[in-house]
């Protein structure tokens, strides 16, 4: 009684439906692996689309600039401020450089020490002796 009546045993319709569910599983799993490919294929895409916009936005904006930087506007400015070029006939004003909180103007505590910060003058006070006080007061002339 060995494999012929093992055979015999087992009907034609179940060995089909063995072979089909095993067929319908492998099917269903390529399927979803093929799904999940697909997903991360799109996922890619969109990020250098992504990619794309912002560097054809770089693009556009670095044309725009080196345009700008054909203009003989563009040019005069970096020769003023580069090369400390200035027009024929133009006078240029070099202001001192000065603290914003003292404006320039010190006070000082007895003794000849620097006033602490706590000494330093009222901003509207500073601001008047800045443009009324006698010149021999003002430190940078």
């Amino acid at each position: 009684m060995g494999l012929q009546a093992l055979v015999r045993s087992i009907s034609l319709s179940k060995i089909t439906t063995i072979v089909g569910v095993v067929l319908t599983v492998l099917f269903t799993v390529g399927v979803i692996q093929e799904a999940v490919r697909r997903e991360r294929i799109d996922r890619e895409i969109n990020r250098r689309e992504q990619e794309i916009a912002k560097l054809t936005q770089e693009n556009d904006d670095l044309a725009r600039l080196t345009e700008y930087f054909k203009t003989d506007d563009a040019k005069e400015r970096e020769a003023r401020r580069q090369l400390n070029v200035k027009r024929p006939g133009e006078r240029v004003i070099v202001l001192p450089e000065i603290e914003p909180t003292t404006l320039g103007v010190t006070t000082e505590t007895s003794g000849g020490e620097k006033p602490s910060e706590t000494d330093e003058l009222p901003p509207l006070k500073a601001w008047w002796d800045y443009f009324f006080a006698p010149r021999e007061m003002l430190p940078y002339e």
